[in-house]
């Protein structure tokens, strides 16, 4: 990765606009460079402008949407921008950031950044996280990694070098991206876990898996097979029981059937000898239908013949119409062509007259134009040129007299103070230097008199500090003698209990006895928890109870509803049976009375139909069975419903029963927790020794006695009556040191106060010997300074600075401002005397350019007066030539006039084809109006020959079908509607009566082969009465019931049966699966143990240390190789090969080990060095780093060192490498030739770089 360019505006005290490019000059041709500047002058900026461009923060500043510190003051943008390049790619990068409305209070707007493909130019992001995802995709650097890499800030150089082991480990973790280690590590440690969870996780649920015996599953076999043998022996006789059931209600439903057929065919065959009249009227409409067609086309014709003359009457209208519209577009063809020619005659004329007279004098105006034009502008100049020359010569002439004045005052000046002209610069300096020996001795008299009065108040300060001191010596006495006297006091209200116990003896016993009491409240806590637990599970097992009753009762009244819905369903099927066989009866009624005596059937070939007459009548029997049939669908929903909401009920209770079950697990495993923390807590082996523990503390819950948590209230009561007791004592003990201890400190401060009170005597002497040298030092100063101010004051009267009457009343400070007000009038005096020259040499030169001026002012007077002239007499024949090309045409100019010209022959022309075209159109529509009305005549005369004969073919007819007339006929005559119903109505007349009888005869039919049937012959005695066999079947419903209970229920044991084996066989390929299962958990968990063995921890740090190793050890040898360079004195290496820490190989002194805290700051700055640049190699595995900045640093290097480091870093330059290096030390800016310098304006807080690198 390498830099190509930076640019940057308003970032900290770089305000404005600024852009380094590297690959120009001359970076190009040198890429080590050093960034100058003074301290706080913005240096360091460059490097955080690069960071805020690729990863929009710094090493230093805090950026964000709501909060910029490192936009400049008072400036409303502000902007970073890269450009790089990585394998051959370049790229742009750029981040700004603005305030609202451009106001530089105004609130911040949130940053933006892009990132361009410079070669294609192709935005690649422009998003704040895209960009910088991108450009850490692209170099392959986070932000931790390029501050390491390619940016060496302030402060880091050393950061690696003296970090602890586990800072190191965490570096190098951040830089080098070896986290995944740790995370490995920990990965395995869990899937370890995991696996071992898993696998006793099998275990408990192949050890929950109760398997049968095969005695056991023999048993249920037998039990299964009895009960299928049972089940199918009631079955066969319920089967029976039904068909005799079914055989007796389908006879009575076959009797009811044919009454009712008889009795529909009796009111069939009624209808039908009433429908006399209705057929006659039928035969009528039917024969009046037939004549309809040749009625209706002769009057179809006769319509067509009325428009056909209502169209010849059209026709001809419009052909008289259309010759008077041909007429006269006759005449307007011929005016069209008479205006034509009149136009071309007109047009010809026109040309004549502009090319005779129009165009030469539009010509001739033209030139005369162009040549007034050129006057005007060659007058316009020579005036602008006269106005100027005029206003330079007005300018110098006031020029002239301003330095007439300025000469004449400068003149006048230096005449006045010819005097100074005798003092000179040595003069003054050695004046100055008087002037500063006598403020020195000043000063030394008052930092004497300062002294001497610090000295009095220190006396003062001693005398009260010394009576203070007696003071507290006194009360010190007194409190001593007090804290003796309290000592006695405590001793003698000690306890006597615990007289043969040491204080330390004393504090165990009361910890041991407190823990004893937290065991004890505790123990407390477990009783009634145990005691809460057991009622939740004598409540649950109530509920469970409850639910398994629920479910009992449910149970058979659902087996019970299941029966009765199988029952009705199976009547259901019945009635349905029935149903379709008499309407399949009933549909055969129309072809039985087709049937005719000794006539073959079409359908079976008989040629004997004993039921194609006399059958009965089956309507009736029909209608109940569907009846019935709606009945049993009713009672079957019911059913159904009432089915559901058993089941539903049940299950309700079955998951409840389920959650009891697991709830009273949960509430009995949290009671064998409690009991096991209970009887975990070891009372007896913390019970104090003074006190005997109780037996029934010590015994089970369940051997408790009833009153247990009284007593436990009293062994609290007596334990810590006890402990209080320890206590009181512990406290007198502490009192008695604490007495004795302060005793002893009070002894001690009343012995320092003795010795302090002898150092004050000592200082107070001091003082006053120290005072009285001061003051007369300070006599002697004073003394020296009026001598030497006494002098200066003759020396100044002497140089006539001053007048002898002001010598006694000069003061120092005047004297001072009469020696600087002297330096500064002999400045102003040579200031004056240069002044003097220059404005004699303008003089001269104005006096020159006013006499050239005033020349050329008169000759442009003379040149102006010439031009005015040509100038009228242009415009006069101007004037002329306009008024002869107004005579022709008013003026309009010649393409106007050929463009009106030639619109109207145009028009002309345009009109004439249009009245042409209208003229042939109207012709052609005459001529098709007379072809019309030939035709519709010659039509008419068809249809009237049609007509004659379609009135014959009528009357024929009518009189063929027995009307006398047309009236006769349409009284007659029937719509289709009305034919239709009459035709309907007496078919199904017919229809029914035949319906009818065959309905009769099916029934018969299906009685007599009911009576054919083998189960007849056993209800034979049934025949004759009805009550013996509505008896019979009530009998037969109660047998049924009864079966189908027994059934229902073998059913029910066998299915139960079923489920236990099928349950017993299930668990069976559980059992065999889980092993196997446990088998395959068994092999992954070895693995896995193995792995945790080798690289598995909790925290990761195992397999991470050793990842951790191998990178420092690649880092100690490219930092070694980094030190070959810059001084082959020093060598890295690990001072073990299980830690991180680094030691230091010094060659000159035997290759003694060194640690790295014994480093100097210049050997400290080399070491830290290469390993910067050896961390850089080590984080750029994924990228060619060819740029790298320097921040600071080198300021602790004495100049060998210096040479040494610079020297390497020209090796890497040479490598091709770009070095920056920011510093502000001399020697480096003197060896480094290539140099960007900041300057920083003092008081206004801004800095600049050198104009060359001001952006466009």
């Amino acid at each position: 990765m390498k830099i190509l360019s930076l640019r940057l505006k308003n970032l900290n005290a770089l305000k404005g606009d600024w852009k380094i490019d590297f690959t120009q000059e001359p970076f190009a041709s040198n890429g080590l460079f050093v960034i100058t500047g003074a301290t706080g002058a913005g240096k360091s900026t460059l490097l955080d402008a690069i960071c805020l461009a690729l990863y929009h923060q710094t090493p230093r500043l805090n950026v964000s949407a709501n909060h910029n510190q490192i936009m400049t003051r008072h400036t409303s943008d502000c902007l970073a921008e890269v450009e790089f390049a990585i394998k051959n790619n370049s790229y742009k990068a750029s981040w700004f950031q603005r305030r609202a409305r451009g106001d530089s209070e105004g609130k911040l707007q949130p940053p933006k950044a892009e990132l361009y493909h410079l070669e294609s130019q192709k935005l690649i992001a422009d998003k704040l996280p895209e960009v910088k995802a991108q450009v850490e995709q692209l170099s392959g650097l986070n932000f931790a990694r390029f501050t390491k890499s390619i940016l060496l800030s302030q402060g880091r150089f050393a950061e690696f070098l003296n970090a602890k082991s586990n800072e190191k480990a965490e570096l190098l973790e951040e830089l080098t991206g070896t986290e995944i280690y740790s995370q490995i590590s920990k990965q395995v440690f869990t899937n370890y876990k995991s696996s071992q969870q898993a696998l006793q996780k099998l275990t408990d649920q192949q050890s929950n898996l109760n398997l049968l015996s095969d005695e056991e599953m023999a048993e249920l076999l037998a039990q299964k097979h009895s009960l299928q043998q049972q089940s199918n022996h009631d079955k066969t006789t319920l089967a029976q029981y039904r068909q005799k059931q079914h055989w007796l209600e389908q006879k009575h439903s076959l009797h009811q059937q044919l009454a009712q057929a008889q009795s529909d065919l009796q009111q069939a065959e009624l209808a039908k000898a009433q429908s006399s009249d209705m057929s006659r009227q039928l035969e009528r409409a039917q024969a009046a239908r037939q004549c309809q067609p040749v009625v209706e086309k002769l009057a179809e014709q006769q319509e067509q013949q009325q428009q056909i003359q209502q169209q010849i009457g059209h026709s001809k209208q419009a052909v008289e119409q259309t010759q008077a519209q041909v007429d006269r577009q006759h005449q307007q063809v011929t005016q069209a062509q008479n205006s034509l020619n009149e136009s071309k005659a007109q047009q010809q004329k026109i040309n004549q007259d502009i090319d005779t007279h129009v165009r030469p004098l539009e010509q001739a105006l033209q030139l005369t134009e162009q040549q007034h034009q050129q006057l005007e502008h060659s007058l316009t100049q020579h005036q602008q040129t006269a106005t100027q020359n005029k206003q330079a010569l007005a300018n110098s002439q006031n020029k002239q007299q301003q330095n007439q004045q300025a000469l004449s005052k400068c003149k006048s000046w230096l005449e006045q103070n010819s005097g100074l002209n005798n003092l000179n610069q040595q003069t003054l300096e050695y004046w100055q230097n008087q002037l500063q020996t006598i403020e020195e001795l000043k000063h030394s008299c008052a930092r004497d008199t300062h002294k001497i009065q610090t000295i009095s108040e220190q006396q003062q300060q001693l005398a009260q500090l010394h009576q203070q001191k007696q003071s507290e010596q006194k009360q010190l006495t007194n409190n001593l003698s007090e804290q003796q006297r309290q000592i006695e006091k405590l001793i003698a209200q000690q306890i006597q209990v615990f007289s043969d116990l040491t204080a330390e003896q004393k504090k165990q016993l009361l910890q041991q006895g407190q823990t004893t009491l937290t065991q004890l409240e505790q123990i407390v806590v477990f009783y009634q928890q145990l005691h809460s637990q057991q009622q939740k599970i004598t409540q649950t097992q109530k509920q469970l109870e409850d639910s398994n009753h629920h479910i009992s009762r449910l149970t058979p009244e659902l087996e019970e509803l299941r029966q009765q819905y199988k029952n009705c369903k199976q009547q259901l099927t019945d009635v349905t049976t029935i149903i379709e066989q008499q309407k399949t009866i009933m549909s055969l009624e129309a072809h039985r009375h087709d049937l005719k005596e000794d006539e073959p059937c079409p359908l079976c070939g008989s040629v004997e139909h004993p039921f194609a007459k006399d059958l009965p009548n089956i309507a009736q029997p029909l209608k109940a069975q569907q009846q019935r049939q709606q009945t049993l669908t009713h009672e079957l929903a019911e059913l159904e419903a009432k089915g559901s909401e058993l089941k539903s009920q049940i299950e309700k209770h079955q998951h409840q029963q389920n959650w009891l079950l697991q709830q009273l697990a949960n509430e009995q495993q949290n009671f064998d927790d409690i009991e096991h923390k209970r009887l975990a807590i070891d009372l007896k082996s913390n019970w104090p020794d003074e006190l005997i523990c109780p037996e029934f503390v010590l015994q089970a819950f369940n051997q408790w006695p009833a009153d247990a948590t009284t007593q436990l209230e009293t062994v609290k009561q007596q334990l810590q009556n006890h402990l209080n007791s320890l206590s009181t004592s512990l406290q007198l003990d502490e009192q008695i040191v604490q007495a004795q201890h302060q005793c002893q400190l009070t002894l001690q401060q009343n012995n320092n106060l003795s010795a302090e009170l002898a150092s004050l005597a000592q200082q107070q002497s001091a003082l006053a010997q120290q005072q009285q040298e001061l003051q007369q030092h300070n006599t002697q100063t004073h003394n020296k300074q009026q001598q030497l101010t006494e002098q200066l004051r003759q020396q100044l009267v002497d140089s006539k600075l001053c007048v002898q009457q002001q010598l006694t009343e000069l003061e120092f400070t005047t004297i001072s401002q009469i020696i600087a007000d002297a330096a500064s009038q002999i400045t102003e005096y040579q200031n004056q005397q240069q002044r003097f020259q220059t404005l004699e040499q303008q003089r001269q030169t104005l006096a020159t350019e006013i006499d050239y001026l005033s020349k050329q002012r008169t000759t442009d007077e003379q040149v102006l007066q010439q031009l005015q002239q040509q100038v009228k007499e242009l415009e006069v024949q101007l004037t002329q030539q306009k008024a002869d090309r107004q005579k022709w045409f008013d003026g309009e100019s010649i393409v106007n006039i050929q463009h009106k010209s030639d619109s109207q022959i145009t028009q002309a022309e345009l009109n004439f084809q249009t009245q042409q075209q209208n003229l042939s159109q109207l012709q052609i529509d005459l001529s098709r109006l007379h072809s019309q009305l030939n035709h519709q005549q010659q039509t008419s005369a068809q249809i009237e020959q049609t007509l004659k004969q379609l009135k014959s073919s009528r009357d024929e007819k009518l009189a063929e079908h027995g009307f006398s007339d047309h009236s006769s006929w349409q009284q007659a005559l029937l719509n289709e509607d009305e034919l239709n119903a009459l035709s309907d109505q007496l078919t199904n007349i017919e229809q029914n009566v035949l319906k009818y009888q065959s309905q009769q005869a099916n029934i018969d039919q299906q009685i007599q082969l009911l009576a054919q049937q083998p189960i007849a012959q056993q209800l034979s005695q049934f025949d004759h009465s009805d009550t013996e066999q509505i008896n019979h079947q009530q009998t037969l419903a109660e047998a049924i019931q009864s079966l189908e209970l027994s059934y229902t229920n073998r059913l029910q044991q066998l299915g139960e049966i079923n489920q236990q084996y099928q349950h017993a066989e299930k668990l069976k390929q559980n059992f065999a699966e889980v092993n196997k299962q446990i088998e395959q958990a068994q092999i992954q968990h070895q693995n896995w143990a193995l792995l945790n063995e080798l690289i598995g921890s909790a925290e990761g740090d195992k397999f991470r240390k050793f990842a951790q190793g191998l990178t420092l050890q690649q880092l100690v040898y490219l930092a070694n190789q980094q030190l070959q360079h810059l001084h082959d004195r020093y060598q890295l290496v690990r001072k073990s090969q299980d830690g991180l820490d680094l030691a230091i190989i010094d060659t000159w002194q035997n290759d003694v080990e060194r640690d790295t805290q014994t480093l100097s700051g210049g050997e400290s700055f080399l070491v830290s060095l290469a390993l910067a640049l050896a961390l850089s190699d080590l984080v750029s595995h994924k990228t060619n780093i060819e740029s790298l900045f320097l921040d600071e640093g080198f300021g602790t290097l004495d100049s060998d060192t210096l040479d040494l480091a610079l020297d390497a870093l020209d090796r890497l330059n040479a490598s091709g490498k770009m070095i920056g290096i920011i510093s502000h030390i001399d020697s480096l800016k003197e060896r480094i030739p290539v140099q960007i310098r900041v300057n920083k304006h003092n008081g206004l807080g801004y800095s600049q770089l050198e104009r060359q690198y001001m952006a466009n």
